[in-house]
C-alpha cells in the first residue's frame, strides 16, 4: 500500500489528539483563574499525568503487539474521550460550585493520571499504523507524515480556543471533548489493520539492542534541547532587550508567534519528506547538524532575526530527527518488537521534555544564563549518539557483507 494512503488516516488522528492537548495548554490560564488551584498545584497535576504516560506507553505498545492495533487504538481513543468528558464536567461543576482547594487538586491529579494513561496509547499506535505493511524505504516519510499531523494539531489547538471563546467559556471547554470524539468517529469508519505484529522474519543483527538504546538516547537529548529552548524563549527576548522591553508579560505575543512559526517550519519539512527521503541515516545526520548549529547560534543571538533563525533551525532539526530516529530504530525489528519500540520512543520524548523543563527551572534559579550552556550540552549529547549510531550501523553492514555470525535469521528479542 502506498505510504500516503496508509499514513494519512493516523496522521489525522494524531492531529486531532494533539489539537486537544494544545487546547488544554491554551485553557490553562482560564482554569487557573476560575478554580481554586495554584500554579504549583497545576504543575503537580501535570507531572502526575506525565509519569502516568511514561508508565503506560510501553504497556499500550506491548498490548498492541499482542492483540492487534485494531483493538488497542480504539480502546485508547475511547478512554481518552471519556477522560476528556470527565475533565470538562469536573471543571464546569467546579466553576459553578467551587469546592475546596484540596478537592480540586485531587480531582485534577486523578484526571491527569487517567489522561496520561489513555493518551499514551494513541500516538505510538498511529506511528505503528502508518508503518504497518509498508516498504522499508517508505518508513521515514510515513512517520514524518504522522509527526507533521501531531505538530499541526498542536498549533491548531490554541487557534480553536480563540474561535470558541467568543461563544463562551463552556464552549471552549467542550471543545476538548469534541476533538477526540471526531477522531474516534473517523477511526470506526476507517479502522486500522487487525494485526500489526504479523510480519515475516527478518535478519536481526546482534547489535539491535544497543542500536535501540542509542536511538532512545538521541531522541531524549534532542527533546531536552527543544524543551529548554522553549523554557528560555521569553527570558531571552527580555534579557537581551530584543523587543526594547524587559517586561516578561509583554513578550507573550512574540513568544507565541515565534513558536507558531517554528511549528509551521516543522510541518512543512515533515510533509516534504516524500519518496526522495529514503535514507533515514542521512536525514538524521542533517537533523542533528541543524540542531547543533542552531543551539550554538542561540548562545549569541541578540536580535529578533537571529533568534528567529535559531528557533527555526531547532524546529527543522527536530522535524528531521523525530521520524528518522524512529525509522532507524525500527530497522531490523519485526512483529511485536516494532510496537514496543514506538512505546519506548514515547517514553524517551516525554522524559526528555520533562528533564528539560526541570533542569531549565533549576538552572534558572541558580543563575539566569545557566540553561543556555545546557542547551548546547544536550545538542552535543545528541551528536555523540548520532556518531555512535553511525558506528553501529557501519559494523552491521560490514558483518553482513562478510557473512559474519553477528546476524541471525530468527526473530528472538535482543
Amino acid at each position: 500500500m502506498p505510504y500516503r494512503d496508509q499514513a494519512n488516516q493516523p496522521a489525522v488522528i494524531a492531529a486531532c489528539v494533539a489539537a486537544g492537548q494544545g487546547m488544554l495548554v491554551a485553557l490553562a490560564p482560564l482554569i487557573l483563574a476560575r478554580l481554586p488551584v495554584s500554579i504549583g498545584g497545576l504543575g503537580v497535576a501535570i507531572a502526575a499525568g506525565t509519569i502516568a504516560l511514561m508508565i503506560a506507553a510501553p504497556l499500550w505498545a506491548r498490548l498492541a503487539g499482542r492483540v492487534g492495533l485494531c483493538r488497542t487504538l480504539p480502546s485508547a481513543l475511547t478512554a481518552y474521550l471519556l477522560v476528556q468528558c470527565a475533565f470538562v464536567a469536573f471543571v464546569l461543576l467546579a466553576i459553578a460550585a467551587p469546592p475546596g482547594p484540596a478537592v480540586v487538586l485531587t480531582g485534577l491529579c486523578l484526571l491527569r493520571v487517567l489522561h496520561g494513561a489513555a493518551a499514551a496509547g494513541i500516538h505510538p499506535g498511529c506511528q505503528l499504523w502508518a508503518t504497518a505493511n509498508t516498504r522499508s524505504e517508505d518508513t521515514l516519510p510515513a512517520l514524518a507524515r504522522v509527526s507533521a499531523g501531531a505538530n499541526l494539531g498542536r498549533g491548531l489547538g490554541p487557534a480553536a480556543v480563540l474561535l470558541l471563546l467568543p461563544l463562551g467559556e463552556a464552549a471552549a471547554l467542550l471543545g476538548l471533548a469534541l476533538v477526540p470524539a471526531a477522531a474516534l468517529a473517523m477511526l470506526f469508519r476507517y479502522p486500522p489493520p487487525g494485526d500489526v505484529a504479523a510480519s515475516t522474519a527478518v535478519a536481526r543483527p546482534a547489535t539491535i539492542g544497543r542500536r535501540l538504546l542509542i536511538c532512545l538516547g538521541l531522541a531524549a537529548a534532542s527533546a531536552v534541547v527543544v524543551g529548554q529552548t522553549q523554557y528560555l524563549l521569553g527570558p531571552l527576548l527580555a534579557w537581551r532587550d530584543v523587543l526594547g522591553s524587559i517586561d516578561l508579560a509583554s513578550h507573550t505575543g512574540p513568544v507565541a508567534a515565534l513558536l507558531a512559526l517554528a511549528t509551521a517550519v516543522a510541518v512543512i519539512i515533515q510533509l516534504s519528506l516524500g519518496r526522495r527521503a529514503r535514507r533515514p541515516g542521512r536525514t538524521l545526520a542533517l537533523g542533528v547538524g541543524l540542531l547543533w548549529l542552531a543551539s550554538l547560534s542561540l548562545q549569541w543571538a541578540s536580535s529578533l532575526p537571529a533568534l528567529t533563525v535559531s528557533l527555526c533551525g531547532l524546529a527543522a532539526g527536530m522535524a528531521l530527527i523525530a521520524p528518522a530516529c524512529l525509522a532507524l530504530a525500527l530497522t531490523g525489528q519485526s512483529g511485536a518488537d516494532r510496537a514496543a519500540v514506538t512505546g519506548w520512543f514515547a517514553v524517551a520524548y516525554t522524559g526528555g521534555y520533562s528533564v528539560a523543563f526541570a533542569t531549565a527551572g533549576i538552572g534558572f534559579a541558580v543563575w539566569a544564563w545557566l540553561p543556555l550552556p545546557g542547551v548546547l550540552l544536550a545538542a552535543a549529547a545528541a551528536g555523540l549518539c548520532a556518531c555512535l549510531l553511525a558506528i553501529v550501523f557501519s559494523c552491521d553492514r560490514r558483518a553482513a557483507r562478510a557473512g559474519h555470525t553477528l546476524f541471525s535469521t530468527g526473530t528472538s528479542k535482543p
